[in-house]
């Protein structure tokens, strides 16, 4: 038995199961027209500083601060999620609405590189390569995501435009799922809290390894706070990177993780200047496959930010980081020289990248 598989249930405001929240509303914030006058000001008074270079400093504003303190503090230890809602978006270019969701984040956290290349905000949109030139990456895809977690502690996830059709999102709290893997397959947990060595996609230093070169639990728990980390084919592509393969118990294990949360989900699907806020640690999310039409100008298109938390931080193992970033900090640390992976990742085998494309993130 693992020594720090969480022996009982446990009573959290995260443990909740779809099922039993009448919509989203129970999780979501409205801005006021005085918030959204807030983000334009201070729009207007950043312009001639570089987005990335605009800090929590540059962001006080007495219309927002009280009210995006108290979205970290339901992330961080309420429910887990924000739904906010009322962004601006009408009448304001793509790099406009980016900058003003660039200053909701500084009031979280800071942000994180998601890439090697060193990008910290991204465009979630389809793009349309050739059959023989298909990304492996969600951002470009329009395919279903499965749930899964990210690489960072507060993911913020905004709609600009949607699609024509599809492009649901999913929700499901870590929390719960833990309690019913235990109420119904306890045996299955000592395997979720070892975990599973972890593809790097390529993403690593040079002189940094492949594959994660210690298993990355599942779960783990810390100061009584169980916390996760979720990406079942890098798992499955680590194992085959190394040669190795997975049990039955073991893939048994990885599938009842996915099974429950999307038998515990709450589904919806997201409106412009709508975006979610959740605690990486403690939720996983998917989103539905999707549909665009007519002008590519106008295809659905969001906005992805990893921010480390500026505060209450939730105590995780340091082997639930599937990098090993310089200070210990998340995300996927920028290499110097790096550029965006095209086709296939830097240094992925055949194998492990066709595993990879199951699961694009």
């Amino acid at each position: 038995m693992i020594a720090n598989v969480h022996p009982e249930q446990i009573e959290d405001p995260m443990a909740w199961v779809g099922s039993e929240l009448q919509s989203v509303d129970q999780f979501a914030f409205a801005l006021e027209d005085r918030h959204r006058r807030a983000l334009v000001e201070i729009l207007e008074r950043t312009r001639q500083i570089a987005r990335d270079a605009i800090t929590r400093a540059h962001c006080s504003h007495p219309d927002l601060d009280a009210d995006l303190a108290g979205i970290l503090c339901e992330v961080q230890l309420g429910r887990g999620v924000v739904l906010l809602r009322g962004m601006p978006v009408a009448g304001y270019s793509d790099d406009d609405v980016e900058r003003m969701f660039w200053i909701v984040g500084m009031h979280l956290g800071a942000a994180l590189s998601q890439y090697a290349f060193g990008q910290t905000l991204v465009r979630i949109q389809e793009e349309k390569p050739s059959a023989a030139d298909q990304s492996s990456r969600g951002s470009k895809a329009s395919q279903e995501l499965a749930m899964h977690t990210d690489m960072c502690e507060v993911m913020c996830l905004m709609c600009v435009r949607d699609a024509a059709q599809g492009g649901e999102n999913h929700l499901a709290s870590a929390i719960a799922v833990h309690q019913e893997i235990q109420a119904t397959r306890p045996d299955l947990l000592p395997i979720l809290y070892r975990g599973f060595p972890y593809h790097r996609r390529g993403e690593q230093p040079n002189d940094q390894p492949g594959v994660s070169p210690y298993p990355v639990p599942v779960f783990c728990k810390v100061d009584g706070h169980i916390s996760t980390t979720y990406l079942r084919n890098h798992a499955i592509a680590g194992m085959a990177e190394l040669g190795r393969e997975l049990s039955a118990k073991e893939l048994e294990a990885l599938d009842r993780v996915r099974d429950v949360a999307a038998a515990q989900q709450i589904s919806f699907r997201m409106s412009p200047g709508e975006a979610i806020i959740l605690n990486n640690w403690t939720m996983y999310h998917s989103r539905s496959a999707f549909q665009n039409q007519g002008d590519p100008s106008q295809w659905r298109m969001a906005l992805r930010m990893w921010l480390q938390a500026a505060r209450d931080r939730r105590p995780v193992l340091p082997e639930m980081m599937i990098y090993q970033n310089e200070g210990g900090r998340h995300g996927v640390d920028a290499v110097p020289g790096r550029t965006a992976a095209g086709t296939d990742y830097q240094n992925v085998s055949a194998r492990a990248l066709n595993i990879l494309k199951g699961e694009r993130g």
